[in-house]
């Protein structure tokens, strides 16, 4: 190979200049490099057997061994090359001037082939005690070489202006003493260590007394400068002396304010005179004050470039926690059933439920938005507020669950801070804290803090692949160093939170991202955050509506973004391959949960077809969280399967919920991954926090629902009575993951259900041979009221929320208007509100019925004057001891009023009179139920030049039912109350309970036909007696079955003209039915009404007392709903 030729123009160049050199590929070496690689190769050459014999010290190295020994049997002549540029007095005729290229990787395959060479050769030594056993390469020789490669030159460092530290050589020789496997220290030797460190004064010695003012100022102008000599090192200095003014005010500011939070103006008399001594002694001292300096200029450099702002917290306790167990039905408090679980269980997965509290945490940010950074969706610029020349980007974050509240407001600055953001994508959601450090200056409570934290972050293949090896993620991580927050205050809350930011802004920057890109897609983000809670508020809150948050997602986020409507329901991708943001698909799926809630499941469909192949294109996208609500919603639509649809996805029943139970399988198995990937980087009580236990109280409420419905299809148990137990079983376990997720909605929509499993247990398992005596009739009656009485607290603060919003917007005019009704006096008009291109009916005034006219004046909606007139009775009150208010308001209340009549349908009554009583009262709630749990509007489409399409939707509300509008005689025989006037309050549809109110609603009517019949000594009165009332009875009945059996009652649906018809059709992509996975149960259900009647007017069914005949239906529907033979 010939040699090279050193580079001519070199020697022109001045002395003492860098002088690059041509490598072997083509690319300048410089003669620092140089030095580096034939340093390292010399070094390198040392650990390695060279195969020169004593008999001859003057030969020559064996390249073939070591280019064995080196692992480059193959790359002979790269060996060659390395000897001929380090040995030169051995090759005087073949000196290579250069050395080959070194890289890192390279020199690590080197190390580890001589390594596993060493290790080969000392094997046959082990055994023999007559040759010395050759030494293996040690850790020290590995880090010396990775050192000689990476160590800077006297040249380099001038360049960087980077001297060397005198005493670099004895620290690096502590790094690897500390660090050494065998003699080294401990984890906490270590962190002991570090704490010793950052204790250690830096800077001018102070005593320990506070200094005075004119010390103060002089203190903190010299700490401000020691910490800009590096970062404005060459600034004009009147510049620099501006700046250091600047910043010693902000310090100043600091201290003022520590003084107000401490007390220490009130020491000042009032004249306003200054306080003799200034601060109390050993207060503001000179140490404290050089920490605080040094924090308020570092976060002010650091937040130069990413200025994101924490503003201020509230936190509050929200119910259902403290959670209280309950061993013996003698016992008046408890909750828990201790009876539902084994010893193991009780103490790993619910002990200290009855001390823990769940905290809801806002946490409030701002941003300062960049001179180019214009809003993207509409409405989100009201978030921005010009405040002292600037823009900012106000935004609050907020945690719900258990923990404690600094790490509440830890996750949320882990949300927001990385979370969603395309430049940080591949890293955890969450910085792994490595340090923390909340320290008092002093030993009073009263004295100021600092606070010091060391994080890192996580890329999550590192963590999965942890995971796989079964090795700590410190040892396969290869990824993010440390970086470090720092703040000093008062409130130790707010120190230990602004330090957890900083430190997390630093390590952000420390990656590498460019600032300004990375503030941009904070900032868009967060507008996207700021639009779907909006949307969400319009379904979970006024104007309780699934149409309002479509057309508001549709006009803000999916606005020309992400997806585009083909036709009705057809999704495609803007831009195809290319992923959405993760507030997109979060925005996506829960349209596709609503739909499904309403039982609208062939458009959830198509929700969930669109992004189906995203959820297996981009898996390394999505969080654990993000794909089991994914899953949980094919769970939803699996279980809706109507078999009778042309587009059903199962042959058969037994396929449909065995494919439901796996997507909960799999949505759990994404909940356990996630919880290792935290557990792998120390980072658990992370997990406590919403979604993550609202998730799988999902879950076991819905593997509970299949039990109660299905339970043929599921896993065997042990006899029948065990399946009558287990999705009570199943139930605790949701309400006690609603508990530690502070989600007081859900752990009172799962007290419902499990109330009445309850009572299908105390009227089922008598007929059980092996029932259980922990679970008799009285037992289960007992643990079906506690539960009601929780669940109605629980839900109260939801249900006063949801009545306020009806009263606060009744009546409410708006920039929107419709005549609906042309008349000589006045026109009547209805006012809507714009989501969108959606345009919802305001809600009329509400005018509740006063107590003494409930029962006398019936309910009713005064289109003319827009008032409805409301009877709340039983809907709003108080606990039975007058001191709570309880409040039974709001879309999802059907699955409360459902359990409230159930409990007084099922329970012991002293007598018959009482027992007819409460049947009223339980087909009163059972109708509330089903028009509550109804859809309650009507929409259909509009022309409007002003929109995009040049239509609108709007979407009015309905106050009566459709199907006997017409009718009234119907209308008197299923809604005596005419509770149908307050459907159209809260529109969203819950599709499971408005059959099941309909179902039992008929099981009061046929309850009520028998005692008119079959129990004349029963008084009059209880039956609110009519002419023909045992026929309007019947007739109530057939007409709830015939609903039930048809369930086509589609009024809130998207409408679209067709062709040729000038009227609005429907347009459900085909569906027919709701709730056509129950049809069979219903078809059961039909003929055992059709029966009953039968056998009642032929006299076949005989009972002495109306509390057997009572129990007799009651068990039957049980059976039947639970779809038992």
């Amino acid at each position: 190979m010939p040699k090279q030729k050193k580079n001519p123009a070199a020697d022109s160049r001045p002395s003492g200049t860098v002088t690059p050199e041509r490598a072997t590929d083509g690319t300048y070496q410089e003669d620092e490099d140089q030095e580096r690689y034939k340093s390292v190769y010399k070094y390198l050459l040392s650990l390695t057997d060279l195969g020169i014999t004593a008999d001859d010290p003057q030969g020559k190295p064996n390249e073939s061994s070591i280019a064995k020994q080196w692992g480059l049997e193959k790359n002979r002549i790269f060996v060659r090359r390395v000897l001929r540029s380090v040995y030169t007095d051995l090759y005087p005729k073949e000196v290579e001037p250069n050395a080959p290229v070194l890289t890192l990787r390279r020199l690590t395959q080197i190390l580890a082939s001589l390594q596993q060479y060493r290790l080969e050769n000392r094997k046959p030594h082990l055994q023999s005690t007559s040759k010395p056993v050759p030494a293996i390469l040690t850790r020290s020789e590995k880090h010396r070489a990775l050192r000689k490669f990476s160590g800077l030159t006297v040249l380099e460092r001038q360049e960087l202006g980077l001297p060397a530290h005198a005493e670099e050589a004895l620290l690096q020789q502590l790094v690897d003493t500390i660090t050494d496997q065998t003699w080294g220290f401990r984890g906490e030797d270590i962190r002991h260590l570090y704490e010793q460190f950052i204790h250690y004064p830096v800077g001018p010695r102070g005593g320990n007394q506070s200094p005075s003012e004119e010390h103060q100022h002089n203190l903190i102008q010299a700490a401000i400068q020691i910490c800009l000599q590096e970062h404005f090192d060459g600034l004009d200095e009147q510049l620099k002396q501006e700046k250091i003014e600047q910043l010693s005010r902000k310090v100043q500011r600091e201290i003022s304010r520590i003084e107000f939070q401490a007390g220490l103006k009130q020491s000042r008399p009032a004249s306003g005179e200054n306080a003799p001594a200034g601060s109390p002694p050993e207060y503001l001292t000179p140490s404290f004050l050089q920490r605080l300096t040094r924090a308020v200029v570092e976060n002010e450099i650091l937040t130069d470039e990413f200025p994101v702002y924490l503003k201020f917290f509230n936190a509050e306790k929200v119910r259902p926690l403290p959670l209280y167990f309950n061993q013996t039905t003698q016992e008046k408090i408890g909750v828990l059933n201790s009876r539902l679980f084994d010893k193991d269980q009780l103490e790993e997965d619910v002990r200290g439920l009855d001390r823990q509290y769940a905290y809801r945490v806002q946490v409030h940010f701002y941003i300062k938005l960049p001179q180019d950074y214009q809003t993207h969706l509409e409405g989100t610029e009201k978030a921005v507020i010009v405040q002292f020349g600037t823009r900012q980007l106000h935004f609050q974050e907020e945690i719900t669950g258990v923990g404690s509240i600094l790490s509440h407001i830890t996750a949320a600055i882990n949300r927001v801070l990385l979370w969603d953001i395309p430049e940080l994508r591949g890293l955890m959601p969450v910085a792994q804290e490595i340090w923390l450090k909340n320290e008092i200056q002093g030993g009073s409570s009263h004295n100021p803090v600092w606070s010091n934290t060391l994080v890192r972050l996580c890329q999550r293949k590192a963590i999965d692949r942890s995971i796989q090896t079964g090795e700590s993620y410190e040892i396969v991580a290869n990824d993010y160093e440390l970086a470090y927050g720092e703040y000093c205050g008062f409130d130790l809350m707010e120190v230990a939170a602004n330090a957890a930011l900083h430190a997390r802004l630093r390590a952000i920057k420390q990656s590498g991202i460019d600032c300004q890109k990375y503030l941009h897609q904070l900032c868009y983000r967060v507008e996207e955050l700021i639009a779907l809670r909006r949307a969400k508020e319009a379904l979970r809150s006024y104007p309780f509506s699934l149409k309002a948050m479509v057309g508001e997602l549709h006009q803000t986020i999916f606005k020309q973004k992400y997806r585009f409507c083909k036709s009705k329901f057809e999704f495609q991708d803007l831009t195809p391959d290319q992923h959405w943001s993760l507030v997109a698909y979060e925005a996506h799926l829960a349209i596709a949960e609503a739909y499904l809630q309403e039982g609208l499941h062939r458009i959830a469909k198509c929700y969930l077809d669109t992004v189906e192949p995203h959820f297996q294109k981009f898996d390394l996208l999505f969080s654990g969280l993000m794909v089991a609500r994914y899953h949980l919603c094919w769970f939803e639509y699996h279980y809706l399967t109507d078999l009778q649809d042309e587009q059903a996805m199962h042959p058969d029943r037994y396929k449909a919920v065995r494919t439901a139970v796996d997507s909960l399988d799999r949505a759990e198995k994404w909940l356990n991954l996630r919880v290792e990937r935290y557990q792998k980087i120390k980072e658990l009580p992370q997990t406590n926090f919403h979604p993550f236990f609202y998730l799988f109280s999902r879950i076991y409420a819905c593997r509970a629902k299949l039990y109660i419905y299905y339970s043929s299809y599921m896993e065997k148990l042990a006899d029948r009575w065990e399946t009558l137990l287990q999705p009570i079983r199943l139930l605790e376990q949701a309400r006690i993951y609603a508990g530690r997720d502070g989600n007081a909605d859900s752990y009172a929509y799962w007290s419902a259900y499990q109330s009445w499993c309850y009572l299908m247990m105390a009227y089922l398992s008598s007929r059980e041979p092996s029932s259980h005596p922990h679970f008799d009739r009285d037992t289960c009656l007992d643990w079906a009221r506690r539960l009601i009485k929780h669940m109605k607290l629980c839900y109260s603060s939801t249900g006063e929320h949801c009545y306020q919003q009806i009263k606060d917007n009744g009546g409410k005019s708006t920039a929107y208007s419709e005549i609906v009704e042309e008349t000589a006096e006045t026109p009547t008009i209805r006012y809507y509100d714009a989501f969108g291109k959606t345009r919802v009916q305001v809600v009329p005034l509400i005018q509740e019925l006063p107590h003494e006219l409930v029962g006398k004046q019936r309910q009713e909606y005064d289109a003319g004057r827009n008032v409805l007139i409301m009877d709340t009775s039983n809907l709003k009150g108080s606990d039975e001891a007058g001191t709570k208010p309880i409040y039974l308001f709001g879309p999802y209340s059907s699955t409360l009023l459902f359990a409230i009549a159930m409990l007084a349908l099922c329970e012991d009554y002293p007598d018959d009179q009482s027992l007819l009583q409460g049947i009223n009262l339980a087909l009163r709630e059972f109708t509330r139920c089903w028009v509550f749990a109804q859809d309650g509007g009507r929409d259909h489409t509009q022309e409007d030049d002003a929109t995009d399409d040049g239509k609108f939707i709007v979407f009015d509300r309905l106050f009566e039912d459709l199907k006997s509008a017409k009718n009234p005689e119907i209308r008197t025989c299923i809604d005596r109350d005419n509770d149908s006037a307050i459907r159209g309050l809260y529109p969203h549809r819950l599709t499971e309970f408005a059959d099941l109110g309909k179902i039992f609603a008929a099981a009061c009517m046929l309850l009520r036909a028998m005692a008119l019949s079959a129990f004349p000594h029963l008084p009059q009165p209880a039956l609110d007696v009519e002419p023909q009332i045992l026929d309007r009875e019947w007739q109530g009945i057939e007409e709830l079955l015939k609903r039930l059996l048809e369930n086509d009652d589609f009024c809130c649906q998207e409408y679209e003209p067709e062709q040729g018809h000038h009227g609005d059709q429907p347009n459900l992509l085909g569906q027919r039915r709701y709730n056509g996975h129950m049809s069979e149960h219903y078809k059961k259900i039909e003929g055992y009404f059709r029966q009953s009647k039968q056998d009642f007017q032929a006299g076949r069914l005989s009972f002495n007392r109306f509390t057997d005949c009572r129990n007799q239906v009651v068990t039957d529907l049980f059976q039947l709903i639970r779809n038992d033979s």
